[in-house]
């Protein structure tokens, strides 16, 4: 790992969630949650730049997450991704960065690249943001 941002990875399958750790953690830290309550208990704990979130979760779902985040840390929006197999249109309208699964583990790297580098590599002037 050669990142300090902070990516939450949430999905009720283990298997999915252990890829997704040993892959991202090459390039960033992982916090994993297996459920809405584990997720939820972490984003209120620790400081995260990104989250993937799964949509269908045993305990609830992932639309739970977001709502959260939505209240409680509206910057991370941005940074948000809800992965999902369901194609119902009305998930679109989230506001949130949506993909389908299955997901290629380098697409969701590409995302996770593009919103955490692009934040490393911006630089102020004068009040104004300026992306290298």
């Amino acid at each position: 790992m050669n990142s300090s941002k902070r990516i939450l990875m949430v999905d009720d399958d283990p298997t999915q969630l252990e890829l997704y750790e040993e892959v991202l953690s090459l390039d960033y830290h992982v916090f994993v949650a297996h459920s809405v309550a584990e997720a939820l208990k972490l984003l209120a704990n620790e400081q995260v730049d990104a989250v993937g979130c799964d949509y269908n979760l045993n305990d609830g779902s992932g639309l739970q997450v977001i709502e959260w985040i939505e209240i409680h840390r509206p910057e991370l929006l941005a940074s948000t991704v809800l992965i999902t197999g369901d194609l119902n249109p009305s998930i679109k309208r989230l506001g949130v960065s949506l993909l389908h699964k299955p997901v290629p583990i380098d697409a969701l790297l590409d995302v996770f690249d593009a919103w955490l580098v692009a934040k490393d590599e911006a630089v102020w002037e004068n009040q104004t943001c300026h992306i290298r």
